[in-house]
């Protein structure tokens, strides 16, 4: 049963506890379509993983080489299953050498 319910797209999301995570990562410029293929990879693997809600991979409209993941998990046990997967570690291995920036991940809560 969900403690928490959302609106999302749409969609009404069930969450077991407040979190959401924001990955922020920016890639360098020539690097841009490889960075933009690993980071799809990424978005379609982690929708398949347990306790996934919604995994969005977005490009900021003016730089595409920055990009932005938004992530819901149902709880943190399963966000804590997802950041130690085979494709995560892949994923950061893979994007780590053309990134432009520090790797940035962010926990957020719900605002009741």
């Amino acid at each position: 049963m969900a403690d928490y319910e959302i609106e999302y797209r749409g969609e009404r999301l069930e969450l077991r506890d407040k979190s959401g995570y924001v990955k922020k990562n920016d890639v360098i410029p020539t690097f841009k379509d490889q960075g933009t293929g690993i980071v799809k990879e990424l978005a379609e693997a982690s929708r398949k993983d347990a306790g996934s809600l919604r995994f969005d991979a977005l490009t900021q409209a003016n730089r595409a080489n920055h990009m932005t993941i938004v992530e819901a998990w149902a709880d943190r046990k399963a966000f804590d299953g997802h950041i130690v997967a085979p494709h995560v570690k892949k994923f950061r291995e893979a994007l780590g050498p053309m990134s432009g920036s520090l790797y940035d991940e962010r926990l957020y809560e719900l605002i009741d």
